[in-house]
């Protein structure tokens, strides 16, 4: 799965997350890693992202020095924010529905024919049983369902 693009919506969850209110760096982490159980996103991604967001305006930050310790960063989401969060759920959608055309076609596909395939060992101990002609449409079938066109 190494060609696929991880993390291509990361920055939607982390608008997401913000949707629940202004949160500082590590409370952002929390809030993903609970959403997220698989999060691939690691602290330095994190606040590149922020950073990014920042930068366009899609999240604002608050320094809050109130409590003992060092300063923390609230980032808040901003209209900006919510305007790409609504951009990523149309992306998302169309993804999603085309990612279930192709889950479909798969299971009624690859799937029913890895299950012929398989029976096909159980058929082949029963051939004896059959006559000729039984004999040669069972073997017409399961050629037919073996030659599937290699990818490369």
């Amino acid at each position: 799965m190494g060609a696929f693009q991880r993390g291509r919506h990361s920055m939607a969850f982390l608008l997401l997350c913000l949707v629940d209110g202004p949160a500082y760096g590590l409370e952002l982490q929390q809030r993903l890693d609970e959403l997220i159980p698989e999060n691939g996103m690691d602290r330095a991604i994190l606040y590149r992202s922020l950073n990014k967001l920042e930068k366009e305006g899609r999240i604002s930050v608050r320094l809050d020095d109130s409590r003992s310790g060092p300063v923390r960063k609230y980032y808040t989401l901003t209209e900006k924010g919510y305007e790409l969060l609504d951009e990523f759920e149309k992306d998302i959608r169309y993804r999603v529905a085309n990612l279930s055309l192709f889950l479909d076609k798969y299971e009624r596909d690859v799937k029913k024919k890895e299950i012929l395939l398989n029976h096909s060992v159980v058929f082949h101990g029963v051939a004896g049983l059959l006559l000729p002609v039984e004999k040669v449409l069972l073997k017409n079938s399961i050629s037919k369902v073996r030659k599937r066109p290699v990818m490369s």
